[in-house]
């Protein structure tokens, strides 16, 4: 609590309050209201997406889930994204069945998957909207990186890919590495041969065409839920941006 209050009187020292509350009375509490509901359904959207990310590796009560992911969004309100590691955690220690290796690879799944939703999302707008009148040479330049990111997306897909095809050599090559270091603890193998066996078999869902498109149904069903409630806070606040109203 203590922590919140700091942040919260870091970020809000130099606001006019006055216009804070001027924009509060002026604003549509429904359409708030609307939209602090809509995060929440993107809260089990998330949750529903996690357990079809975990669905290679073992069964997860979705319960569990829920709850771990509200608690480590919570944190991440709090922490920032450090608070990131908090999900991982929560869920093998109230759902036994979920090893933590597999709780922390499936994270790194699914920040894949909202990473290259955004790029997505960014290249779309590149491609649909056109820079105002004097920022022509400006926009090029985001174009350019605006394409850039969507390549680095493919290629960091086709690694994926590549490595679950190649798992079984890679890891039976990284074994044989570690026998001939005998002063690294034998914790510390098992535990990086762990991680990358539970990511070889999370990442069966690249290979099969209904976990593949499950996992992008939810992560669409995510995502736009998250533009609805954007959009709604801005139409609510009477919001301009571009000189376009919401």
């Amino acid at each position: 609590m203590l922590l919140a209050a700091a942040l919260l009187w870091w970020f809000g020292r130099r606001l006019d309050w006055n216009q804070v509350v001027s924009g509060l009375r002026n604003s549509d509490w429904r359409l708030i209201a609307l939209a602090c509901g809509i995060i929440v359904l993107a809260y089990l959207w998330r949750a529903f997406r996690w357990r079809a990310f975990l669905a290679p590796l073992g069964k997860a009560s979705m319960r569990e889930l829920w709850v771990a992911t509200t608690v480590g969004f919570g944190a991440i309100l709090l922490v920032g994204r450090a608070g990131e590691v908090v999900r991982p955690v929560v869920l093998p220690m109230r759902d036994r069945r979920v090893r933590p290796a597999a709780s922390f690879v499936t994270i790194m799944i699914e920040r894949v998957y909202d990473s290259m939703t955004v790029v997505f999302v960014f290249a779309v707008n590149l491609l649909w909207f056109r820079p105002i009148a004097g920022t022509t040479g400006q926009f090029s330049h985001v174009r350019q990186f605006g394409f850039l990111f969507v390549v680095l997306g493919v290629i960091g897909i086709a690694a994926l890919v590549w490595f679950r095809l190649n798992s079984q050599t890679l890891i039976g090559w990284l074994e044989a590495r570690f026998n001939r270091w005998p002063r690294l603890p034998a914790r510390l193998k098992r535990a990086a041969l762990s991680v990358l066996d539970q990511l070889a078999r999370a990442l069966r869902i690249l290979a099969d065409v209904r976990d593949l498109s499950v996992t992008i149904g939810w992560t669409a069903l995510l995502w736009g839920s998250i533009v609805v409630a954007n959009l709604l806070v801005f139409r609510a606040f009477h919001l301009e941006v571009s000189g376009r109203r919401f």
